[in-house]
């Protein structure tokens, strides 16, 4: 037996404890809680004595007259009465934090009295259900107050022999789920299995109905809606809509046979439709153009998700290069190589693309990015590009290279095209990737008249450029 003698302290309905309560009940503890010392004004009975899972007990004298300051009803939270029952909590001896024994009062005197004949009552009946507990004392309640159950002294002041008695003659039943809790995505259906279980000869027919959603939010069946005196158990169907929002939703199936009323509290579980994520490292990569970089995508799958991913990459510029996936479709989750082959002649600069994966009409995106740098090279000039000269004389030729893409070494130089009887030499050979040399052709008497292309070759490892320079002998 649990007993509360606490509450909160905030007006309203506050669901915070609602799950404890339920798993409580369903492990066939009856949570019991002080109604409060807010009275006499209204909807004084504070969360969470005033949840339905709750049995909130209020104060009385020795003459069964309410105590002021016993909190009242009605339940923000929906209770068709609060409190459920009243018990002594006015001047009750009682021990306090010191050793001693005082008088004392308020509902925590009172709730502990309910505590104590359920104890009394479990240890003759230790199978009880929480709801037959509680059917047990407020079936025997002695009425107190206006005739009937009311917001002040609930169903009357606590009978613990008749309470014993009715348990063991009166007919009831006790309603059960025994799979409290069933999930599902919006738009989809769940079912829940309902027993009831008689006590005391019951044969009664019992209606079910299931209470905590909206024609909005979901539609239900319960089959069968009426359990026939041979019948314990229904099924409940519950389709969500569409669009339910993901969540847990409280639910409370109810069974009346008469004037008895039972419940069995299980809860809805909405989830976020299956799906996939993705993801693309590493975010950025530097390639040399004219050579490859691969990127990892990762698909990760949500929700049960065991679709197929197709991989596609938008982006990049058919001048820069060309893109694949291995594999191209990624089933479930999985990784896949994204590799990026840049052309020889592909522009430097910075390109951002897009990674996508796309499945039955779901797509997710990544972005990435490529760097693209020159591969390393050198550039060849030669100035002037036209000299006269009489013949005995000579011309000169500055020669010039620069590196690109962080070339290093030496550049080889040679000539091509220079008349007969004439002397060509480079000042400098080889020269530094980033220098320069000096050419001089030098005409003799013989040389012959004429106009010449000089072509000039410049040599680094693999690497060859030439330039050109005219030649005119008078």
């Amino acid at each position: 037996v649990l007993n509360d003698s606490w509450t909160g302290a905030v007006g309203g309905c506050d669901l915070e404890f609602q799950p404890d309560l339920r798993n409580l009940r369903a492990a066939g503890i009856l949570p019991v809680f002080s109604a409060g010392n807010y009275g006499p004004t209204g909807q004084t009975v504070l969360s969470p004595a005033n949840l339905p899972e709750a049995l909130a007990v209020g104060s009385i004298d020795d003459a069964g007259v309410i105590d002021p300051s016993s909190s009242r009803g009605p339940s923000a939270c929906g209770q068709p009465v609060v409190p459920r029952l009243v018990a002594p909590g006015v001047g009750v001896r009682t021990t306090d934090l010191y050793g001693d024994y005082v008088d004392a009062s308020g509902t925590s005197l009172a709730a502990p009295h309910v505590a104590g004949t359920l104890a009394l009552l479990l240890s003759a009946f230790p199978e009880l259900s929480a709801d037959r507990q509680q059917a047990a004392l407020e079936s025997t309640a002695v009425d107190l107050g206006p005739a009937g159950a009311d917001d002040a002294y609930g169903y009357g002041r606590i009978d613990a022999l008749a309470a014993y008695a009715f348990l063991q003659s009166a007919p009831d039943f006790g309603l059960s789920a025994p799979a409290s809790q069933a999930s599902t995505v919006a738009g989809g259906t769940v079912t829940y299995s309902v027993s009831v279980t008689p006590a005391n000869g019951f044969t009664g027919d019992v209606s079910l109905a299931l209470t905590g959603l909206t024609t909005d939010q979901a539609s239900w069946a319960i089959s069968p809606a009426v359990l026939a005196g041979g019948s314990r158990t229904a099924e409940v169907t519950v389709t969500t809509a569409t669009t339910l929002a993901p969540g847990t939703y409280p639910l409370t199936i109810i069974g009346t046979a008469g004037s008895l009323t039972r419940s069995a509290s299980v809860s809805l579980l909405v989830t976020d439709p299956p799906g996939f994520g993705l993801g693309v490292s590493p975010p950025s990569l530097t390639a040399v153009a004219g050579s490859s970089v691969a990127y990892t995508a990762s698909v990760s799958a949500l929700n049960g998700f065991a679709g197929a991913v197709s991989m596609s990459l938008s982006g990049l510029p058919a001048a820069v290069g060309s893109a694949s996936f291995a594999p191209s479709v990624v089933a479930g989750a999985g990784t896949t190589t994204l590799t990026i082959a840049t052309a020889a002649s592909a522009p430097p600069g910075t390109y951002p693309l897009t990674v996508t994966g796309t499945s039955e009409g779901t797509s997710h995106s990544s972005p990435v990015t490529l760097v693209v740098t020159p591969r390393p090279d050198f550039s060849l000039t030669a100035s002037p590009a036209f000299v006269s000269v009489l013949r005995r004389q000579s011309a000169t030729y500055t020669v010039s290279t620069a590196a690109v893409g962080g070339l290093a070494g030496t550049v080889a130089l040679s000539v091509s095209g220079a008349p007969a009887r004439t002397t060509v030499g480079f000042t400098a050979n080889p020269v530094a990737v980033s220098g320069s040399s000096t050419l001089r052709v030098t005409t003799t008497s013989l040389t012959p008249r004429g106009t010449y292309t000089l072509r000039i070759t410049g040599t680094s490892g693999s690497l060859v450029h030439e330039a050109t320079v005219t030649l005119v002998v008078r």
